[in-house]
């Protein structure tokens, strides 16, 4: 890794979706490329030891010492508890002695439950985090819906300006 100076803090989320043909949000589309496989106890450990890299360095974002770590489909990782359990025991073991910091993305799933599991905190994948707390019946009055077709098929699409209209 280059030792060189990054001129930004940052941190790292994982992006943890199927690779697809097209980025459409849909889990078991027929069209996934490569899938996301999870591995066992010495793949975890090899990513750790990659990340630790990162971890090391003095622009990567860090909560009460902890490096932060994201997550953006938590739920989907089977072994998560059991991942961050490891990763936790590495850090410690690599001189963050209260191990790392994770965060998992709230895409409108609403499951609180993921906090047993090692993550630390949750924010709002929006707009779907917020679109989701409306009931189905009155989406369509509060967000400004558009009906496009592209490549033969029709797609619901919205306008973030006005989505996020003071």
């Amino acid at each position: 890794m280059d030792e060189e100076e990054i001129p930004a803090e940052f941190f790292f989320c994982w992006a943890n979706e199927p690779w697809t043909r097209r980025w459409d949000g849909q889990r078991g589309s027929k069209n996934i490329l490569i899938d996301q496989n999870y591995g066992d106890e010495s793949e975890w450990e090899k990513h750790f030891y990659y990340l630790l890299n990162f971890f090391n360095r003095k622009e990567y974002v860090k909560l009460d010492g902890k490096p932060v770590f994201g997550f953006y489909c938590a739920e989907d990782i089977g072994c998560l508890g059991e991942m961050i359990c490891l990763w936790n025991q590495l850090a410690k073991e690599n001189g963050f002695e209260d191990g790392l910091y994770y965060i998992a993305a709230n895409r409108g799933d609403n499951h609180p439950e993921r906090l047993s599991n090692g993550i630390d905190a949750i924010y709002d994948f929006e707009p779907f985090a917020t679109l989701r707390t409306f009931p189905e019946d009155k989406r369509k009055d509060v967000f400004p819906f558009r009906k496009v077709v592209y490549g033969g098929e029709k797609h619901t699409t919205f306008d973030y300006a006005e989505f996020y209209k003071p």
